[in-house]
């Protein structure tokens, strides 16, 4: 390395060779350098930002980036930041925040209602005679779960 003068130009023209992993365009173009930063010392700062569902986008992206700018004419020390995004564990981690969100396990049943006596019945009590005859016996209310009608 030798100490001609290194800048932010110089960084971004040289990332323009790094391409984006199972794309044939570069990292600059896709948008994901967000700052460089360039001491007079030599020591570069690069901040990227990563969204991928894949995890090993991020680790190629940093090892193709320090392979590129560590061979570059002034440059002493090298920082990269990635700010890392995956789409489907944000998506999920706000689904689980949000009630409205979360969908019912019954399909076509647009709401639940849970009614319980609060009374324990047996299980041995617990028959398909006792479910037909629910007005002669206590049945508990997981036994006369309401079904969506289907067309016939």
């Amino acid at each position: 390395m030798s100490d001609a003068k290194v800048t932010p130009e110089l960084i971004r023209a040289a990332l323009t060779t790094v391409k984006y992993p199972g794309f044939s365009r570069d990292i600059v173009s896709f948008g994901l350098v967000k700052n460089i930063e360039v001491s007079a010392e030599g020591a570069v700062r690069i901040e990227l930002r990563i969204e991928s569902k894949n995890e090993d986008v991020p680790r190629f992206v940093y090892q193709s980036v320090m392979t590129e700018v560590k061979e570059m004419p002034g440059v002493k020390s090298i920082d990269v930041d990635i700010e890392y995004h995956n789409p489907d564990v944000e998506k999920k981690a706000a689904m689980q925040d949000d009630p409205a969100k979360w969908k019912t396990p019954l399909p076509g049943v647009k709401h639940i209602i849970g009614i319980s006596s609060g009374k324990f019945i047996p299980a041995a009590q617990r028959t398909v005679s006792s479910v037909q005859n629910h007005r002669r016996s206590h049945v508990p209310a997981s036994l006369l779960a309401v079904r969506p009608r289907t067309s016939t």
